[in-house]
């Protein structure tokens, strides 16, 4: 799925007509990030799908699952999270420990890659 963004190219600023700017796309990294809600002392959080520019409480893409960690209840929609792995989405070390626990990984082709990207081997 193509989620990059046009930006005008300024060629020339002889010809200013819109049909002389050509453009070219910019793809941003799609993360898998955890997003606060809740009342203060009583966060909950939404594990979303998001441009990695996005600020933290943004507007996500998707939302893929719900993790409380006041009492570790977890919900994710496993297949939505597995084809946006699929795709290239990096998860956040938290993100990435919570879906370790639920075994998302395993069901990923490209499992082990992600899971050994940033973690550290424990002897």
């Amino acid at each position: 799925m193509d989620r990059g963004i046009s930006i005008p190219l300024v060629v020339s600023h002889e010809r200013a007509g819109a049909a002389e700017f050509p453009t070219y796309r910019v793809f941003l990294m799609i993360k898998l990030r955890l997003k606060r809600y809740g009342k203060k002392r009583e966060a909950s959080y939404r594990i979303v799908a998001m441009n990695s520019s996005t600020r933290r409480d943004g507007r996500p893409l998707e939302e893929l699952g719900f993790y409380n960690p006041r009492n570790n209840e977890t919900r994710l929609d496993v297949p939505a999270i597995v084809k946006r792995l699929q795709q290239g989405a990096q998860p956040t070390d938290t993100v990435r420990d919570i879906l370790r626990k639920a075994n998302v990984f395993e069901q990923v082709g490209a499992g082990a890659n992600l899971e050994s990207s940033n973690s550290a081997t424990v002897a």
